[in-house]
């Protein structure tokens, strides 16, 4: 196979205007392009460096916030559990005063009701026992009556048969 036919031919001084063509293009674009964004790149790195410090610095400061929420947050737990325990022990002490004066009071009407009971049954008794003897004297009094009078009777039935009888004698 043949080849195109392309020959390259190098001058050495279009080689040195090639090379400072080169160089003053890199210069160029080093300044004007280069430098600048270099020092966007810094201002980058050193904004997202400061960031991530602030970012470390404020996630300490979170972590130390949390740490003493939670600290606060246990001991204000803690208080509320004294406090509920100790309005529960007032109840209880409430409760067995409010008991102790119900049962007091309940004790003394109990007493009052036995004294009335008792002065009541006495009362009773007397007029039962005024009334057994009042009763007992009628009961006496009517089989008396009712004795004397079969006596009668019989006295009246014998005094009526003796003459009938001295008649048939």
């Amino acid at each position: 196979m043949m080849g195109f036919g392309v020959s390259l031919a190098v001058e050495p001084f279009g080689l040195l205007v090639h090379f400072g063509l080169f160089l003053m293009v890199v210069a160029i674009f080093s300044r004007w392009l280069l430098r600048p964004m270099a020092r966007v790149f810094a201002a980058r790195l050193e904004a997202t460096t400061t960031r991530q410090q602030r970012a470390s610095a404020l996630n300490v400061t979170a972590e130390e916030l949390t740490q003493r929420y939670h600290k606060e947050l246990q001991g204000a737990r803690q208080t509320a559990r004294e406090i509920r325990e100790h309005l529960r022990r007032e109840g209880f002490a409430e409760a067995a005063r409010v008991m102790a004066a119900a049962r007091a009071r309940a004790l003394q009407t109990i007493e009052v009701a036995k004294q009335e009971l008792h002065t009541e049954a006495e009362q009773a008794k007397n007029l039962l026992q005024a009334e057994s003897s009042a009763f007992g004297q009628m009961i006496a009094e009517r089989l008396l009556e009712r004795e004397i009078a079969k006596r009668e009777e019989a006295v009246q039935k014998s005094t009526r048969a003796q003459p009938q009888a001295r008649k048939a004698n």
